[in-house]
């Protein structure tokens, strides 16, 4: 059975389920946000996205809690469940239907080489995070939940997280963010070399 939300449209943000970003307390394009209200994230590239939803994937989400910024108070966002819009009901709430998760044959041998995967290029950014970030992915469980993760705050690309965010099937999403992965490995060790190279010519 379809339920009713308010709307949150965000420009090329993504909210992947079960992980979080910060939005702005007021918007012009969504309906306020309120502590413990659930929403539907609904992600924009160009104005004229705005005129069709319907169909269209998004994030059923909870807004968890307030946050003081700089000059703006946010609200941190949860992403909970993915959804497909069904219907909009004026500009600023729609209808929108659960995508169940359904999970491929091999998805215990998918998960274990995304962990692998994600822990390498953690590795070879080297960034303050990176120790919290391997620890993190190693104790996420199910290939929906891993797989949304890595895209979420791993993929930073826009084009990428863009297709990774509308593939609804766990199956699609996983093997195309292994692809990507494996992309962003290779990417990372070219200009890995290069700066070894660079130093040892100095």
């Amino acid at each position: 059975m379809d339920s009713i939300y308010p709307i949150v449209y965000c420009h090329d943000r993504f909210l992947f389920p079960r992980c979080t970003i910060e939005l702005p307390e007021k918007g012009r394009l969504r309906a306020d946000l309120k502590e413990g209200e659930k929403v539907v994230i609904c992600t924009f590239s160009k104005p004229w996205d705005l005129l069709r939803v319907k169909g269209r994937i998004g994030t059923l989400a909870t807004v968890i809690s307030r946050v003081e910024g700089k000059g703006t108070a946010m609200f941190e966002v949860r992403g909970e469940k993915r959804v497909r819009i069904t219907k909009r009901y004026s500009l600023r709430k729609a209808f929108c239907e659960e995508i169940p998760v359904t999970l491929p044959d091999d998805h215990e041998d998918r998960s274990e080489r995304l962990r692998k995967k994600a822990q390498e290029f953690v590795f070879l950014i080297n960034i303050p995070e990176s120790d919290r970030l391997i620890y993190l992915v190693s104790f996420i469980q199910g290939l929906h939940d891993i797989t949304d993760f890595i895209a979420h705050y791993f993929v930073v690309d826009p084009v990428r997280k863009r297709i990774l965010y509308n593939l609804p099937v766990t199956d699609e999403r996983s093997a195309s963010l292994e692809r990507f992965l494996d992309a962003m490995i290779e990417e990372l060790r070219r200009i890995n070399e290069g700066l070894s190279d660079e130093k040892s010519r100095r």
